[in-house]
């Protein structure tokens, strides 16, 4: 499974660093250094048991585990093999995850036990191995689901070897250079976290599942580790706020967030905890990677709203109108994004058609990725994020967009987490209804929810009915807000 002429694969690099610095630290793991030499060793002995096993070439394996040196090592063994890995969440029903299975053509579940290897015959027998996956694909990504059932995300060794070159470079990623995996490897994060860092001879210092919504262990691990580079959705640097760290973490000099915004009071404190930190802001999806940056300047508060910033090298965009038409000058459009990075579509061809597309007809050209959020371009040129298609509802007959709701609850003191869904209402066709969870600060009651609200949003905008909690609202396995889940476990409906 070679990306093209003159392209090293993933398992090659780091094969390759093995070679070349056989001592260096590919992964820090429960406080214990896994060497370069370490890890090819593991993957030439898992791949020697999965060949055993009756793995091949070309046929597609599941592999549902949490980022680990015997998962990573178990992975790299099949590209070794040339067998395609889906990388599914391990959160899915078995009913989703048989489904996706099914779709990617998999037979075979692989499960890494350190350093022995185990193959779990699919429940449901593929006739076809193939499944339609392409030359050139060492993972199958998923979706989050966030809207829906997960789609598979075919990722070729091209793309990976130009991310890598691109996130390499752009945050410092090296030799050494240790770098914090936070995200499950469905996600795409991890292709910066996890398979940059090992391309380039970094360190990766994954956390264990137990740590991760615990601000107090998170900190302890930072500071630790001392990491150079942090990615992760908002959630995690939340954590770290919430559990009052006591002394700044100087080692960390690029924090990245993606996946939803931050609230502006999160990104007042994030300088004091991380001084010496880049703090950018990532546009991106796993259809299409990392497609804009923004840095904040240093030495001054983050604008509210945080813009998308600038598009990564060789990449396009354009915004479209519900026609499809490219919209010119100032307005607001869907955005439409090509990067050197993407997919060349989802193993489901109907769902291909729906996303991907060419803006001028009949002309040839590399398809759009039609990334379903609204973006409103200013006079300036500066391009902001207003949320997406399917997250604009119609309340009295007026436009919402839910997701500009829940940015003004978060700033609210006292809310910890906000989830807003529209729910059918036989008068007002759709009725708003905020789930909040509170928790420290100023307390966050149902009255002063609704004052704060309605200084900042037009009446239609503002929630019916808000319900307040105190547990942790439902999360997709790559950290986003479950507002299906949310809505059937606090509201006994689905939206």
């Amino acid at each position: 499974m070679t990306p093209g002429p003159g392209i090293r694969t993933l398992a090659e690099r780091v094969a390759g660093h093995a070679e070349r610095a056989p001592a260096s630290t590919a992964m820090r793991w429960l406080g214990e250094d896994v060497t370069y030499a370490d890890l090819t060793r593991l993957v030439d002995r898992h791949r020697r048991r999965l060949t055993m096993l009756g793995i091949r070439a070309g046929h597609p394996v599941a592999a549902v585990a949490p980022v680990a040196p015997d998962t990573v090592a178990l992975i790299l063994a099949c590209h070794r093999i040339g067998a395609p890995v889906l990388l599914p969440s391990g959160e899915l029903p078995a009913e989703t995850l048989s489904a996706l299975l099914r779709q990617a053509g998999c037979r075979h579940q692989v499960v890494a036990d350190g350093d022995d290897v185990t193959v779990v015959p699919s429940a449901e027998p593929v006739t076809d191995p193939s499944a339609a996956v392409p030359a050139d694909t060492p993972f199958l990504l998923t979706t989050s689901g966030s809207t829906g059932v997960p789609k598979v995300v075919p990722v070729s060794g091209r793309a990976i070897h130009r991310f890598a070159g691109w996130a390499g470079g752009r945050f410092g990623i090296g030799p050494g250079t240790r770098v914090l995996s936070y995200a499950p490897l469905n996600f795409d994060l991890s292709l910066l976290d996890v398979w940059t860092t090992l391309h380039r001879g970094g360190c990766v210092v994954p956390v264990a599942r137990n740590d991760a919504t615990d601000g107090r262990r998170l900190l302890d691990l930072l500071a630790r580790e001392r990491p150079e580079i942090v990615q992760a959705v908002p959630m995690f640097y939340q954590l770290l706020v919430a559990a009052r760290p006591r002394l700044p973490l100087p080692s960390v000099r690029h924090v990245l967030y993606s996946g939803d915004a931050a609230p502006a009071r999160l990104l007042a404190e994030l300088p004091r905890l991380l001084p010496r930190a880049a703090i950018s802001s990532v546009y991106g999806c796993t259809e299409i990677n990392d497609a804009f940056v923004y840095q904040i300047p240093p030495g001054r508060p983050a604008p509210d709203p945080v813009p998308l910033g600038e598009p990564v090298p060789g990449v396009e965009w354009l915004l479209a109108d519900d026609h499809g038409r490219p919209v010119d000058g100032p307005g607001s459009g869907e955005l439409w994004v090509r990067t050197p990075f993407q997919t060349s579509g989802y193993l489901d061809a109907a769902r291909t058609s729906e996303r991907f597309a060419v803006p001028v007809a009949g002309v040839p050209h590399e398809p759009f990725f039609r990334t379903g959020d609204v973006v409103r371009r200013c006079t300036d040129g500066a391009l902001h994020l207003q949320g997406r298609i399917d997250f604009h509802v119609k309340v009295r007959g007026v436009q919402v967009n839910l997701q500009a709701v829940e940015r003004v609850l978060l700033e609210c003191p006292g809310v910890a987490e906000a989830v807003v869904v529209a729910l059918d209402d036989p008068v007002a066709g759709k009725r708003l209804h905020a789930v909040v969870r509170t928790a420290g600060g100023a307390p966050a009651g149902e009255m002063a929810l609704r004052r704060h609200c309605a200084g900042q949003l037009a009446r239609t905008s503002v929630p019916s009915r808000f319900h307040l909690v105190t547990t942790p609202l439902p999360r997709t396995g790559s950290g986003k807000p479950d507002r299906i889940a949310t809505a059937r476990l606090h509201l006994g409906a689905t939206p």
